[in-house]
């Protein structure tokens, strides 16, 4: 079965905090991840890579956030199969800014989508290429 989500999450705080923040996280992506995790982190900061089917494993990512609210997590992802990409950042087991991208098909439509926290939409944009250079599109 192929993997279709990749996504690149880092963790970024209190230096004190990341060691505690990793074995949890990992526990829980241990318990309940079927996909793949790779570890990438450097002394000040914590990075996965992720990959697998059925979506981005948020759950665990933002469970362990609740626990250690001080931390900040950036989340990108993309599913070049269906030609979606995104960003959440994540803080205290709450989504503090998200935005999705996606690419319609082989008609060249690009749709961009930003919501703040609460679910308010803040910017969406879909537009496609008339002639090179030249973009249509709507703005909302």
């Amino acid at each position: 079965m192929a993997e279709r989500i990749s996504a690149r999450v880092v963790v970024t705080g209190d230096r004190a905090l990341l060691g505690a923040y990793r074995e949890r996280v990992n526990e829980l992506l241990d318990e309940d991840y079927p996909g793949t995790y790779r570890e990438l982190h450097t002394s000040d900061r914590l990075e996965y890579e992720v990959r697998g089917r059925g979506g981005v494993p948020f759950p665990p990512f933002v469970k362990a956030s609740e626990e250690f609210p001080e931390l900040e997590i950036a989340v990108r992802w993309e599913n070049p199969a269906i030609g979606e990409r995104g960003a959440a950042d994540i803080q205290a087991g709450r989504l503090k800014d998200q935005a999705t991208s996606e690419t319609a098909g082989h008609d060249d439509v690009e749709i961009d989508i930003r919501a703040g926290g609460d679910g308010t939409i803040v910017l969406a944009v879909a537009c496609r290429e008339r002639s090179d250079g030249e973009w249509i599109g709507y703005a909302l």
